[in-house]
């Protein structure tokens, strides 16, 4: 993939979405708490990117997650 520019809030309106894979692309920005909202997630991709700031705590308490995926 060749994902360019910042996730979007209103990602959290895939409330069903089981696996996002965002790695190696070209995202900037902040990491939108709002993926922490995602309860059905089961994995996260995110490496690889140009994203800045902290892993919001929203995303940490997803249970279903992994935690060695960043």
């Amino acid at each position: 993939m060749n994902l360019q520019g910042s996730i979007p809030s209103e990602i959290r309106v895939l409330e069903r979405l089981e696996k996002l894979d965002f790695g190696n692309n070209a995202l900037i920005g902040s990491i939108p708490p709002e993926l922490g909202h995602l309860n059905k997630m089961k994995f996260l991709a995110l490496n690889t990117n140009n994203l800045t700031g902290k892993i919001p705590e929203e995303i940490r308490g997803l249970d279903n997650v992994g935690k060695s995926i960043f």
